[in-house]
C-alpha cells in the first residue's frame, strides 16, 4: 500500500541546525519535513545523491532558467559533482559545494553574485520514527537578487516536495 508522504513547510531553520553558524542574516527561508520509518537507514550523502537526480519536468525548468538569466551574467555553466557515499567538507555535491556537516546534518551551497544560497539535509531521530528536513535559506547580495528569486520561489517549493516525495517512494518500496 503506497501512502502518500506527510509533508510539512515551515519558514524556520530546524532546532539545533548547523545553518545559523554559517549565514548571520536570513532573507529567506523554508524548511520541508517528512516523517520516515525509523528503520529506514539512509545517509544525508545518499538523500543528496538521490534527491539530485531531477526528472526531465525540473531538467527543462533548469535549462530555461540558464537561457533566460545568461544575459545578466549568471553563472549558467555549473560543474556538477559524481555521486559518492561521503562528500567531505569543501567537495562538490553534485550542484553545490559542502560547507559543513556532521553526524546528523550536511549543508551544502553556492555564492553567486546576487546571493548566497545554501540547503541543509538533516535527520533527527525521534523515539519511534525519524524526519528528514530540508531546509532552504538564501540571503541577497542585492536588489538583483531579490529579483531573481521572486519567479524562483514557487518552483523552489515544488521541486522540494517532489525532491521528499521521492525519497518517500525510495524508503517504502525498500521496506515493503
Amino acid at each position: 500500500m503506497n501512502r502518500q508522504p506527510e509533508i510539512k513547510i515551515s519558514h524556520t531553520t530546524p532546532t539545533n541546525s548547523i545553518i545559523e553558524n554559517h549565514i548571520s542574516k536570513i532573507d529567506y527561508c523554508d524548511s520541508l519535513s517528512l516523517k520516515i520509518q525509523k528503520e529506514s537507514y539512509i545517509s544525508n550523502d545518499e538523500i543528496i545523491n538521490q534527491v539530485f537526480e531531477f526528472p526531465n519536468w525540473i531538467k527543462a525548468l533548469f535549462k530555461l532558467r540558464n537561457f533566460l538569466v545568461k544575459p545578466f551574467g549568471l553563472d549558467t555553466e555549473k560543474e556538477i559533482g559524481k555521486p559518492s557515499n561521503f562528500y567531505a567538507v569543501g567537495e562538490k555535491a553534485i550542484f553545490f559545494k559542502v560547507i559543513d556537516r556532521n553526524e546528523n546534518e550536511i549543508l551544502i551551497g553556492e555564492t553567486d553574485s546576487h546571493l548566497k544560497a545554501y540547503l541543509s539535509i538533516m535527520q533527527v531521530e525521534k523515539p519511534t520514527y525519524k524526519i528528514v528536513y530540508i531546509t532552504t535559506v538564501v540571503r541577497f547580495s542585492h536588489i538583483g537578487g531579490r529579483l531573481y528569486f521572486i519567479p524562483v520561489k514557487p518552483f523552489h517549493i515544488i521541486i522540494i516536495k517532489n525532491m521528499l516525495k521521492k525519497l518517500h517512494k525510495t524508503l517504502q518500496n525498500e521496506y515493503k
